[in-house]
């Protein structure tokens, strides 16, 4: 699921970058061509969000996983506890604050959609 809806944004996400980065135009290539470049640039974007995608989705359901059993309950502190860690994950390499800010912001999205959901 998670390489699926990478592929998807990394698609919708090229639409954006069209343009070129000076902000002109740039000259007019075979209509082949562009094709060609146009469907390499959205392949890498996809890639690099999938591996997101599947990063989250697999340190979350894992976590989420070993929470629950440890615990031995479902409740909306398995998701905080494991949203939490897929946010830091997600975000560790820009460092410690940002890596909180993250933890925070899918601990609170994930309760969020479990308050909403309710027990599955």
């Amino acid at each position: 699921m998670g390489l699926f809806m990478g592929a998807l944004g990394g698609e919708m996400n090229n639409q954006i970058y069209a343009l070129h980065p000076s902000g002109k135009e740039p000259p007019q290539a075979p209509i082949l061509e562009q094709m060609r470049v146009s469907y390499r640039a959205v392949g890498r974007r996809a890639l690099g969000m999938g591996a997101s995608f599947a990063t989250i989705t697999a340190v979350f359901s894992g976590i989420e996983c070993v929470v629950e059993k440890y615990r031995g309950k479902h409740d909306l502190i398995n998701g905080a506890v494991s949203g939490c860690a897929a946010g830091a994950a997600l975000s560790a390499k820009s460092g410690p604050a940002t890596a909180c800010m993250g933890c925070v912001g899918f601990a609170a999205f994930s309760v969020a959609i479990e308050a909403v959901m309710g027990p599955h």
